[in-house]
């Protein structure tokens, strides 16, 4: 049986958040990197090992929602963003995020990872009066993430077409 790094990583992903989970609270100063400062300078990983470290970035970054240890623990200090409202680097990332990531509501609806490109596809609520569809894509170089891109958009109730791309994850009706 063959089985895609995706697939793996999807089937794979509960038992490395718990396990990531677990490391990232046990660690005894808040907010400091789960890896040492030399993280995203070490030579070439495997598929695998990017894979990993993508499932624990997601973990800490979408889930447990810590915007320190996720950019100090995964991501390049001078990753290229793609996104032209936030800075360059990971510091202007978290300042932008810093406001509002923790009042937000995040539902990961899918993921995956392949040949050195990891992605998520998540609603946020919270943000705006209606949800958002997100998608962001990520690339690793070699070891840690080293460029992001995003998709964003929001459910517009001017736009009846687009309501049957929100019905099926936001239990929303198309006659709203």
């Amino acid at each position: 049986m063959h089985f895609h790094i995706k697939t793996l990583l999807l089937l794979l992903l509960p038992l490395l958040c718990s396990t990531v989970a677990a490391t990232s609270s046990s660690t005894s100063t808040p907010g400091a990197s789960v890896f040492p400062d030399t993280y995203c300078k070490t030579a070439a990983i495997t598929t695998w090992e990017q894979a990993e470290r993508w499932t624990q970035f997601v973990n800490e970054f979408y889930i447990v929602k810590n915007l320190t240890v996720a950019y100090g623990s995964f991501v390049s200090a001078d990753y290229i963003q793609h996104n032209p409202s936030v800075g360059q680097g990971a510091a202007a990332a978290i300042s932008y995020l810093s406001p509002f990531w923790q009042t937000t509501t995040i539902t990961i609806l899918h993921l995956g990872f392949d040949d050195s490109i990891g992605w998520i596809h998540f609603r946020v609520d919270g943000l705006t009066p209606q949800p958002l569809a997100i998608t962001d894509i990520y690339r690793f170089d070699p070891s840690c993430i080293q460029e992001h891109w995003d998709v964003i958009q929001m459910r517009r109730r001017m736009q009846p077409i687009l309501w049957r791309c929100f019905d099926w994850w936001s239990g929303y009706s198309a006659a709203v």
